[in-house]
């Protein structure tokens, strides 16, 4: 009996996960607010902790107090800001990640062009497409939110058909 129940709650999860992944993909927007949401928990926890730190430690280092600030004050600006904030800022901080690490190969490219031709061409390349990349979705965010949704929604509906199989193969 146990045992049915176990399968039975598996089946039921396994389910659950590829609604979940759906649901993803239908509401972009929805899925980015609720990650939005999740992020500035997890930078306001962050943020208190680098606080306490900061007055337990002996050490006390400046720069960790001002990251405790900041980070609970960019989480309370997710948290308690208008729904555009927080549906544009997982994908406008990946955005600009993807910036920064393109223009940071384009420089090391530039470094590495010495040592061997394909490697400064082939690093250059990536550089620039994602400088390229990186631009384009700072200006269209909205983009970039609906590609982490349906990827996000796309992985739970596999990891959730994944799991169905595996329910049925264990009959």
């Amino acid at each position: 009996m146990k045992t049915q129940i176990i399968r039975m709650l598996w089946l039921l999860c396994s389910i659950c996960v590829i609604m979940l992944g759906v649901i993803c993909m239908i509401f972009p927007d929805r899925t980015m607010l609720t990650l939005s949401y999740f992020a500035a928990l997890l930078m306001c926890a962050m943020g208190v902790v680098s606080i306490y730190y900061f007055f337990q430690s002996l050490y006390r280092p400046r720069w960790v107090l001002f990251d405790g600030i900041v980070s609970i004050v960019l989480a309370l600006i997710l948290l308690f800001g208008n729904e555009q904030i927080g549906e544009s800022f997982i994908p406008l901080v990946i955005a600009f990640w993807v910036l920064f690490k393109g223009v940071i190969w384009i420089i090391l490219a530039f470094t590495m062009r010495t040592m061997s031709h394909n490697a400064f061409s082939s690093v250059m390349v990536l550089g620039v497409i994602c400088v390229i990349l990186g631009l384009i979705f700072i200006r269209f965010p909205e983009i970039l939110a609906f590609l982490l949704s349906f990827a996000v929604g796309l992985t739970l509906i596999v990891c959730g058909v994944v799991s169905v199989v595996f329910w049925k193969s264990f009959r």
